[in-house]
């Protein structure tokens, strides 16, 4: 693209550097798509809206949370078969 491009008002350096990156004329001068990931208006706008590509430490958490609510269901479970067998016995 040649020219110039105008922008609106109130739009980041970063952002207007990744749209000028993409649109230059000559290809040899464009950013790779692969490159345009690493571009920091990019990585700004993922932490941000925190859309980060490895969504791990949710997993985790859910894990941790799902072991936390299972060890407690054995904890009432053992309880309550300990309730019975003391009532088994005083009946006995």
């Amino acid at each position: 693209m040649r020219g110039v491009i105008k922008y609106k008002p109130g739009l980041s350096d970063d952002y207007k550097d990744l749209v000028n990156s993409i649109l230059k004329y000559e290809v040899g001068e464009r950013i790779p798509l692969i490159k345009v990931f690493d571009h920091p208006w990019v990585k700004n706008f993922e932490q941000k809206y925190n859309l980060s590509k490895t969504p791990a430490a949710p997993k985790q958490d859910e894990r941790e949370k799902k072991l936390a609510l299972q060890r407690q269901l054995e904890a009432k479970s053992l309880a309550i078969q300990a309730q019975k067998d003391k009532l088994a016995e005083q009946e006995a």
